[in-house]
């Protein structure tokens, strides 16, 4: 029902059925009317109302600034619809509280709690929030109405009006605003993404620019400077000596603190921080009395502690700005990231100045060490030479005595003079061993091809020879190959197995046998020598091819010698490009292994 038809008459009148035809027909065309021109009136609000959306949508469509959109978006609602007041309000999940969007930058933030307000009211219950009409905006009448901007059921803000409007038409608007705000919120975050991942690959570039800890510093800090359009930027490090920190690394010409200034620990906002650990934002500096030292011209500061891989604190990260409130958690966020890898860095450059210290260190040691090796064997060199001289005189003029050139020579005088001669023979051996152990390089070996099973069966012959005074030994070299040729000088190779079966000798005095293998692996010829004797202790086996060294190194000790023998063997093996070691148990005897490169005409004077 839209409405009545009244007809009145002066006089008594009787109505006939044509009259309420009329009537009735004139009711029906009123009717028309009316729902036409309501529809006409409909189609024209909402005509209004989506040009009205569509301007907004446009306004809005470029701007990617949250501030800006609302600025925009309230403006045209202002001066389309007359409105008094228009508020755009962000939820902001962080702190809980609803961000007022018009707020100028350099203001602090104006904000309200859920259920604060008509804004937070309408916040809170997830609905609209009407005053009534409180007064006329000139001859119209205003109502004040706060709208939750919603998508689903995701809070994104509160829209406050003050001025006449349908609710739905201002829950789509609210609705309208939220989806344009929140793609703006994703747009920044991935844009603060982005901007992220290309700063920490400039900062992991960075760590390739120098080996040196300050470069890299510089390095970063221009990078995060250029990145979040700072001021001016630092890198403040302890001093691990004093109680303050250096300034190592700054960038922009307005920084507050310059390239080696000293900052005590607790002093001024970078202070704090190395103290404390904890990163602080000090959005409005001329509101803060935290930051006496700052420059004028700076407006917002910034600054992380530098964490080390055990948890101390090594230094800070500094950004400060002329704007107020210029970085935002994201930035908080990469400068803590930042942090990270110049603290990694830090440590990195540390750990490689150390390791350049220990082996410079090490490098003069070593050199210390080849002189003092080169001054002893020049000092047993001449020994040696000096020793020979008059031993060689001594025999010759024993052996004179010995056969009664120099008159009658009893028994008794024989068998000792038999002594002094064997004596004699045992130290020019030694001083022979103490040469040719001087004298064994690669420049001095006179190399050639031969077969190496002839060469060990003529040492084994002098070996027996040697061996009257210890006639319970037997030698066995069951499955020598034949025609196994190495390239080697051939005297140091028959000094080499010689070495090492003297030392079998020695090491077995209750005799048994000895045996001796030679074969073909590998691209090697394998000799080993295996006796009978007392073994040698495990932790020995890497020891015994030191030079001079003795298992048991007592003046009573057991067994004779210098310990040249095994030295002299491994130092032939070595210029032979070969390798040698023993295996042994204690008690059970023991094993010596050398592989020589097999002759192949490829290596042949190599």
């Amino acid at each position: 029902m839209q409405g009545l038809l009244a007809i009145q008459y002066e006089e008594p009148t009787t109505l006939t059925e044509a009259d309420q035809q009329t009537f009735h027909l004139l009711t029906q065309l009123a009717s028309v009317a009316l729902s036409k021109a309501k529809i006409y009136e409909e189609s024209q609000q909402q005509v209004q109302e989506l040009s009205l959306l569509y301007k907004i949508a446009l306004k809005t469509r470029a701007l990617t600034s949250p501030h800006e959109i609302a600025e925009a978006a309230t403006e045209a609602l202002r001066n389309i619809l007359g409105w008094i007041k228009a508020e755009v309000y962000r939820w902001d999940a962080t702190s809980e509280r609803l961000l007022l969007m018009q707020n100028p930058p350099e203001d602090p933030p104006r904000s309200l709690k859920l259920g604060e307000g008509p804004e937070g009211w309408a916040a809170e219950h997830r609905r609209l929030y009407r005053i009534p009409a409180q007064g006329a905006y000139g001859d119209v009448p205003h109502t004040e109405l706060a709208v939750p901007m919603m998508i689903g059921e995701r809070l994104i803000g509160a829209l406050h009006i003050q001025g006449t409007c349908d609710e739905n038409f201002l829950t789509t608007v609210a609705h309208l605003l939220a989806v344009t705000l929140d793609n703006v919120a994703l747009y920044e975050q991935v844009r603060h993404k982005l901007r992220e991942t290309e700063t920490l690959y400039q900062v992991t570039r960075s760590l390739n620019y120098s080996l040196r800890q300050d470069d890299m510093l510089q390095e970063m800090v221009e990078v995060v400077h250029k990145s979040l359009q700072a001021q001016g930027t630092c890198i403040a490090l302890r001093d691990v000596e004093h109680p303050h920190l250096v300034v190592r690394a700054a960038a922009g010409p307005s920084s507050c603190h310059a390239l080696g200034t000293h900052i005590k620990l607790g002093e001024g906002p970078v202070g704090a921080v190395a103290e404390q650990g904890e990163a602080i934002y000090l959005p409005h500096l001329s509101d803060d009395d935290r930051a006496p030292d700052i420059s004028q011209t700076a407006h917002s500061l910034l600054v992380v502690p530098l964490h080390s891989s055990k948890g101390e604190i090594i230094g800070t990260l500094m950004v400060e700005s002329d704007r107020p409130a210029a970085f935002t958690a994201s930035d908080k966020h990469l400068m803590t990231v930042t942090a990270g890898q110049a603290a990694i860095t830090i440590e990195n450059a540390r750990l490689y100045n150390d390791l350049e210290s220990r082996n410079q260190r090490l490098n003069e040691a070593y050199a210390q060490l080849q002189e003092l090796s080169d001054l002893k064997d020049q000092i047993i060199q001449n020994v040696s030479h000096e020793l020979r001289t008059p031993l060689t005189f001594i025999k010759g003029y024993v052996e004179l005595m010995n056969e009664g050139n120099m008159g009658p020579v009893n028994a008794k005088q024989r068998e000792s003079l038999g002594i002094v001669t064997r004596k004699s023979e045992d130290i020019i051996r030694i001083v022979n061993e103490i040469i040719s152990l001087q004298a064994i390089d690669r420049r001095t070996l006179n190399q050639r091809v031969f077969d190496l099973t002839p060469l060990v069966n003529s040492v084994i012959s002098v070996i027996e020879k040697k061996q009257t005074l210890h006639p319970t030994h037997t030698f066995h070299l069951p499955s020598a190959d034949k025609g196994l040729k190495i390239w080697a000088d051939p005297e140091k190779i028959q000094q080499l197995c010689y070495n090492i079966l003297d030392n079998a000798l020695k090491f077995s005095p209750d005799g048994g046998a000895i045996t001796i293998d030679v074969i073909q692996e590998e691209g090697f010829v394998h000799i080993t020598f295996q006796d009978e004797g007392i073994g040698i202790p495990e932790d020995e086996l890497e020891k015994i091819f030191g030079t001079f060294y003795q298992i048991d190194g007592s003046a009573t000790r057991q067994f004779g010698g210098l310990g040249l023998g095994l030295a002299v063997a491994q130092r032939i093996v070595k210029v032979h490009n070969g390798e040698i070691w023993a295996e042994s148990k204690v008690g059970k005897g023991s094993t010596f292994h050398i592989l020589l490169p097999r002759y192949t005409p490829s290596n042949e004077g190599t």
